[in-house]
Formats: C-alpha cells, sequence, structure tokens
C-alpha cells in the first residue's frame, strides 16, 4: 500500500515476535532493537512477565525500488 502511494521508504515499530516475523517476510530490514530484559530504569527492568518469544522492541525499515 506503501508503494502505490508514492513512498519511498516505510518504517514500522514491531513490539513482539509474530509483528517481527512479518516484517522480515516482507522484506523489512532492522535498523535498530532493544532487548526487553537488558532495558533498566533507575536499576530496574522496566518490562516485566513478557513470555518467549517477545523479547525485543525492534524498527524495521524498507526502501522500494523506483
Amino acid at each position: 500500500m506503501a508503494r502505490q502511494r508514492g513512498f519511498q521508504r516505510c518504517v514500522v515499530e514491531c513490539t513482539g515476535h509474530f509483528s517481527q516475523r512479518c516484517a522480515v517476510k516482507s522484506s523489512f530490514q532492522e535498523m535498530a532493537r532493544v532487548v526487553y530484559k537488558d532495558y533498566p530504569f533507575e536499576r530496574r527492568p522496566v518490562v516485566e512477565r513478557i513470555p518467549e518469544p517477545h523479547s525485543k522492541f525492534a524498527l524495521y525499515k524498507r526502501v522500494f525500488g523506483t
């Protein structure tokens, strides 16, 4: 849809494993990630009790050819 509307690139935020798999299957490339268990605030985990396989927040991008 983004390509049909004339966009040159698209960025998506994926907070779970399943949306991340969809992004990869749709030819998006990971740009950045934050592993939930490694992200503290005031020395305490920000995100607790998130079951596997949901282990990270990630940004993905896709650049469309012209």
